[in-house]
């Protein structure tokens, strides 16, 4: 991960770079790399998921805040319930309250975030890892009032047996699989 320092008092406003590649760290992530502004509405969190080849079963967050003066972290949350691969998605709901991670090992959980404090924590788990792509889960979006969530399901079978699905689930049903 790099980032690039921009000085966005000279150009008249429009800024200029004034250091670029500047390596954060060397890790290897998912494909979920994501921003959100922080609870104060001027700084911002960068949050993303290790990528442990060959899928070490961490379920590893990794998160810098990003302020005006300085980049702190990183920090780290574990909740060792699913491997941590390549293909994964974070998904917002619409306040930023709450995100849902999906993986194409069948993981479906929604986690919580305070954007005050960065913290992270397991709201509900919907769908355990299976660890095959029997049930992969390939993207998602909440519904405006973040009451529902749809995914794409996509299967492996060959030409014949190709399928893709769209699939909604109630996220205030009791039986959320159901």
């Amino acid at each position: 991960m790099y980032y690039t320092l921009v000085d966005m008092s000279l150009n008249g406003g429009l800024g200029v770079v004034v250091q670029q590649n500047i390596q954060l760290d060397n890790i290897y992530y998912g494909d979920c790399l994501t921003t959100i502004k922080h609870g104060n509405g001027r700084d911002w969190w960068v949050i993303s998921k290790i990528n442990n080849f060959p899928f070490t079963f961490f379920n590893r967050f990794r998160s810098y805040l990003i302020t005006t003066d300085s980049i702190l972290g990183p920090f780290v949350h574990d909740f060792n319930d699913a491997t941590d691969g390549s293909f994964q998605k974070i998904v917002w709901q619409p306040n930023y309250e709450k995100f849902m991670l999906i993986n194409t090992r069948g993981y479906m959980s929604e986690f919580d975030f305070d954007r005050c404090t960065g913290q992270i924590s397991l709201n509900q788990n919907i769908f355990p890892e299976i660890g095959t792509f029997a049930r992969p889960f390939w993207g998602g979006s909440y519904s405006p009032n973040g009451n529902v969530f749809y995914t794409s399901r996509t299967s492996y079978g060959g030409n014949a047996g190709d399928y893709n699905y769209l699939l909604q689930y109630d996220l205030t049903a009791i039986d959320i699989p159901a």
